[in-house]
Order: structure tokens, then sequence, then C-alpha cells
């Protein structure tokens, strides 16, 4: 087996790429997500830790009026989020929970929401959440079960 040169993914909401570079060739792999049982809710929740600890408050407002405005959220839950009596870190859980909690398509939304207003944090995320996808890729490669297809041998 070569050694691998470089190795990278990308994540976007609807496929995970994965390429290699082996000494003179490159390989790359367009997997849909679907592919890793994966929904975006499972990966909102993923992201959940990051988003409460990095997700500052004009953004939290921001992704909440983009939420509400979208029919994703109505106005009791708003302003529950972003209610003055509640810290930065509760509002941001506050509103990751909610969201969570109502399927994959709030979760798309926001997760959408989360790129427009703070594309720093959506690409630390996708970096990290493309890791996640990497380890069950690993776990697929060792036999887990309900794991993924085992992609290994297109390299």
């Amino acid at each position: 087996m070569s050694r691998l040169d470089t190795c990278f993914f990308k994540l976007s909401t609807s496929t995970f790429d994965f390429c290699v570079h082996k000494t003179q060739e490159i390989f790359c792999l367009h997997i849909p997500l679907l592919d890793f049982h994966l929904s975006m809710a499972a990966q909102l929740k993923l992201a959940r830790w990051q988003i409460v600890n990095d997700l500052n408050e004009p953004n939290i407002k921001a992704i909440c009026d983009n939420l509400l405005q979208k029919n994703v959220i109505n106005k009791f839950e708003r302003d529950s989020m972003t209610h003055r009596m509640l810290d930065r870190a509760d509002m941001a859980r506050q509103l990751v929970d909610t969201v969570i909690s109502k399927g994959n398509n709030a979760s798309t939304l926001m997760i959408e929401a989360l790129q427009q207003v703070d594309q720093h944090l959506f690409k630390e995320i996708e970096r990290n959440l493309a890791l996640a996808n990497h380890t069950v890729v690993q776990a697929g490669a060792q036999g887990a079960p309900d794991a993924p297809p085992n992609y290994n041998n297109l390299m």
C-alpha cells in the first residue's frame, strides 16, 4: 500500500467529499450524506457543543429571526430563546435543542442560517463534521453493525 501524501474532506448539506492524494494520483469520492446515516438533525446534534460555546448573542438572535421568518419557530419560542434572563450559552443551547426536536428540515434551515450569519463558525463545524463522518467510514471499514458502505477499496 502506498503512502498517503494528503487527504482532505468537505461537507455540505448534501454531500461528503473525501479526496486522497497518493504519490501522483488523486482519488475523490463525492458521497451523499445519506450513505452515512447522519440526518441533518444528527449533524446539528454533533455540532451542538461547538454552537453553544462559540455562537455569539447577536448571531443567535439573527438565526432566531431567520427561523421565525421561515416558520420553523414561532414568536413565543423566539422570545423565550432570546430572553434577557438567559446567558448567551443558554440561548444557544435552547435554540439548538428546539430546532433538533423539530427534525431534519428545521435542522437544515438552521444550518443554512448559521452559514449566512457566521461563516467562520460554519466552516469550523463543517470541518469537524467531516472528521466525524470520516470516523464513521473507518468504523464501516472495520465491520461495525449498521455501518455505511466501505469505500476503502476505491483507493
